[in-house]
């Protein structure tokens, strides 16, 4: 038995088109949606980051006894806080499933050369055997 990665490349049992096709339905799709909302999130964590920092009307309330301005100080840090990381997470699973799909273009570019070179191999065994009359 060999170990991994010596010996040559095993033939590989895939359809390169079809999983293509099924990469550009299944994958591609939701790589770019988490696109957009990464967009979104940045805008959403910029928008309450200068609130908090301004303490702007309609975000902070009257002054009361001040624990309403207290109130909405934490609520705010809190909600800064969950959308940036919120914001990170979704960056690093768009990143790993961007590395994802490339991995797997990667493997039917790996598979199509696998096919190429058997068929390469049974069209000389042809041509051998067409130049001696068999």
């Amino acid at each position: 038995m060999t170990a991994p990665g010596e010996g040559r490349q095993p033939d590989f049992a895939i359809d390169p088109d079809h999983m293509t096709r099924k990469i550009g339905l299944f994958l591609t799709p939701v790589v770019e949606q988490l696109d957009k909302l990464a967009g979104r999130y940045d805008q959403a964590h910029g928008e309450v980051t200068a609130a908090h920092a301004s303490q702007a009307g309609g975000w902070f309330g009257g002054i009361g006894n001040n624990e309403i301005r207290s109130a909405s100080s934490s609520f705010l840090n809190a909600l800064e806080w969950q959308l940036r990381q919120v914001k990170d997470d979704q960056k690093r699973l768009a990143a790993s499933l961007l590395d994802y799909e490339n991995s797997l273009h990667q493997i039917i570019a790996l598979a199509r050369r696998t096919d190429q070179m058997i068929a390469d191999r049974f069209q000389s065994i042809a041509n051998q055997l067409d130049q001696m009359g068999r």
